[in-house]
This record gives C-alpha cells, structure tokens and sequence, in this order.
C-alpha cells in the first residue's frame, strides 16, 4: 500500500515537473497597436506600424505575415529582422485601398528564439471601413489605434499554443493510466490471496 502511494505521488510530481518546464521554456510575445479600425477613402494607402517588443533574455528572430481580406495586397516593409533581449522596433507595413466597403486583415507577428526554443506570436487586427472618393468628412477620416499592449504565448491569437495542451494531456492521461493499472493490479493480488485462503480453510476441514 505505501509502495503503491509513492508511486502514484512520483507520477503526480513528474507530470506536475514536465508541465512547468513546457512553460518555463516557453517565450512571451508582446506587441502594440494590437487593433486598428482606419477610416478611409478608395485611393487612399495606409501606412501604418506594429510596435515588437522583445522582453525576453534570448534574442528573436520577427517574421510579419499577413492574412485575411486583404492579404494579398499588404506591403510589410519591415520584416524578417532580429531583436535581442529587451529590444523594439516598429514594423512598418502598407496596404493600398483599391475598392470599397469593411475588411478585417492580421499581421500576424511570429518570434523565433534563437536558442531554438518553441516559437510564439500574436497577431494585430487591422479594420479598414473604405468609402468612396470624397465620402468622407473631416471627424469621419478619423484612426483608431489600440493603445495597449498584448502580450501572450499564443500564435495567431487564437488560443494557447497546441504543443503545450498536447504534450499536457499525454501527461495526464499517462499518470491516469498507471494508477487504473495499479488499481486493478491490487484487485487481483487480492482475489489471488482470497483464493487461496479459501483453499487452506477447505484442505483443514477436509483434514479434519
């Protein structure tokens, strides 16, 4: 019994260990003007930026790719450059407006430590509202920039990296297998025991 104990608290301490140095190793990606909704008119070019931060110890490799409505007409003019720790740059990026009407782009921004460690991201959403030549007023053609910072280890802002959940997972389903595999083992050590005991008391009685 206090074998089986051990065990079951070495499995809990070794899945507990891998799952914190999946994390430990894990970047954080940080970047700003996460969300823009520009205002503008056919014609037009928007000339615009994302601040990429690298508040790590190792340096990162940035690489901007773009997707969404406008994926194919986006200019990234800052791109695939490298920031050592505690390093910024502002990644300079145009998109010509050529029709009108709402669309929703990302640049999606990938860091790729050099230490070869898993590489995270974040994306920047991008809402151009195009009207017309001459549509707009002067209050209308106003930006809107997002201010704040995002931060995270998720890649395309669309949730936590999968490596992590998966290799997370295995963990778990391992260490809740073994103790199923404990648990029956147990039971049939002591059907074995049972077993045998009854044997003993029917060879007495048959003695006697």
């Amino acid at each position: 019994m206090k074998n089986s104990k051990k065990l079951i608290f070495g499995i809990l301490v070794v899945s507990f260990s891998l799952l914190l140095s999946f994390n430990v190793s894990a970047i954080t990606a940080k970047i700003g003007n996460g969300k823009m909704i520009l205002n503008v008119e056919v014609g037009d070019t928007v000339e615009k930026s994302i601040w990429v931060i690298n508040d790590n110890d190792v340096a990162v490799d940035i690489t901007l790719i773009p997707s969404g409505d406008l994926e194919r007409d986006v200019e990234v003019l800052e791109n695939n450059f490298r920031l050592e720790p505690m390093e910024d740059k502002s990644a300079r990026f145009k998109i010509p407006i050529t029709k009108a009407g709402r669309t929703e782009t990302r640049i999606n921004v990938k860091f790729t430590p050099v230490d070869g460690t898993q590489e995270v991201g974040l994306a920047s959403l991008i809402i151009i509202n195009a009207g017309e030549v001459g549509s707009l007023s002067d209050d209308e053609n106003e930006d809107v920039e997002g201010s704040s910072l995002l931060t995270g280890n998720i890649i395309g802002a669309n949730g936590v990296n999968k490596t992590y959940i998966v290799l997370g997972l295995s963990t778990l389903l391992l260490g809740v297998a073994l103790i199923v595999l404990l648990y029956y083992s147990k039971k049939i050590r002591k059907k074995k025991v049972n077993k045998g005991d009854s044997k003993s008391i029917k060879k007495e009685v048959e003695v006697k």
